[in-house]
């Protein structure tokens, strides 16, 4: 099954074309990676996928249907670019951030239940970080507080991760941490993953299809 298609996409920005001819097919149960120079396009595509932006040609299509409402019915996990930076001073405890990815479950005006907080207290057990859930997201570690977000953006369980530049800011001993539990999510929960980044490949082995952008153009390596 397609999970993300993008047929023949094109996008400008003020009449400066970013994506030509774009076009992507990333199957259930792929762990995919994008990578790309600084400006090829990688930032406009993902928002393409995500709904954010919508190509002035051509189409993309997750799980066959509009990104926008797919990403409405959270059947999208989404770890945005420098998650970390944004977290430093942010009020809140690492149980309450986690909580935030039950939102659409626990309902607007409501206060979550014994249930949501058991689902968070296990994302968490798989993350190694069930012992920090009172902790102020601030006083975490680069890498740890990556693993608060991917905690956050699994915990209702998506079909589909989508992460941008996830290991900016984190040592290699944390990248290697980070890497080990998304390939655990793929093989054991055929967990489909879309991952850009300008990092080293080689800590992750569960990569299986590797996607370039150039001047607009993808291509498959």
């Amino acid at each position: 099954m397609s999970v993300i298609t993008m047929k023949d996409a094109e996008f400008s920005y003020e009449g400066a074309p970013v994506i030509c001819r774009g076009n992507l097919r990333i199957e259930e149960g792929d762990f995919a990676v994008l990578v790309g120079e600084n400006g090829a396009g990688k930032s406009t595509l993902l928002k393409l996928v995500l709904g954010e932006l919508t190509p002035s040609v051509g189409e993309v299509r997750i799980f066959g249907t509009d990104p926008g409402k797919v990403f409405k019915n959270c059947q999208i996990g989404y770890i945005p670019q420098n998650s970390i930076a944004l977290n430093q001073g942010f009020p809140a405890t690492v149980e309450e951030i986690v909580l935030t990815g039950l939102y659409a479950q626990i309902g607007r005006f409501h206060f979550p239940k014994a249930v949501h907080r058991k689902k968070v207290a296990e994302m968490l057990g798989r993350m190694g970080m069930e012992e920090y859930r009172k902790c102020r997201i601030g006083e975490l570690s680069g890498g740890q507080q990556q693993r608060v977000m991917l905690a956050r953006a699994l915990v209702g369980e998506p079909s589909l991760l989508i992460l941008d530049e996830p290991t900016t800011g984190m040592d290699s001993k944390s990248i290697e941490e980070f890497y080990e539990i998304l390939c655990s999510f793929n093989r054991e929960a055929r967990l489909t993953i879309l991952m850009v980044t300008h990092g080293a490949l080689r800590e992750c082995q569960g990569i299986n299809r590797i996607f370039r952008i150039e001047e607009g153009r993808v291509a498959e390596e």
